[in-house]
């Protein structure tokens, strides 16, 4: 199967290059991505409570307007300096958590994702029933 999707993409990756290039440059832009992550992100926001993923994809394609859509005019979006600060606080928050989980995980502590590593079932298992 995973052939049969390779086979499909590549045919449309030459048709787009060859068929429409306009559509190929926008496909291979570095920084298209950054422009349309917000909009990848906007449905569902709520549902997922995932606002923090979405503000984060906002700040940067205003901080990349210039560099992505500079033929555009100004960037139709803007941030008080202190909702970036702000962001920028609860990104470190994050990313320091993150760290604590991978450490906790790599001392075999914790299983992030809620699964035991097949190597570590057996530990895991021993812990379980010690705490039962």
């Amino acid at each position: 199967m995973a052939g049969i999707n390779t086979d499909f993409l590549s045919y449309y990756e030459r048709w787009t290059k060859t068929g429409n290039p306009r559509r190929w440059a926008v496909l291979i832009d570095d920084y298209m991505s950054i422009l349309t992550k917000p909009i990848s992100l906007v449905c569902g926001v709520w549902d997922r409570r995932d606002v923090f993923s979405f503000q984060h994809a906002l700040i940067t394609a205003i901080a990349h307007w210039k560099r992505t859509a500079a033929e555009s005019g100004a960037c139709p979006i803007s941030c008080m300096n202190l909702e970036v600060k702000l962001h920028e606080t609860e990104m470190e928050l994050l990313e320091g958590l993150g760290k604590t989980m991978h450490q906790l995980q790599d001392e075999n502590m914790i299983p992030l994702g809620e699964m035991v590593r097949p190597e570590h079932y057996e530990q895991a298992k021993d812990m379980s029933k010690q705490r039962t």
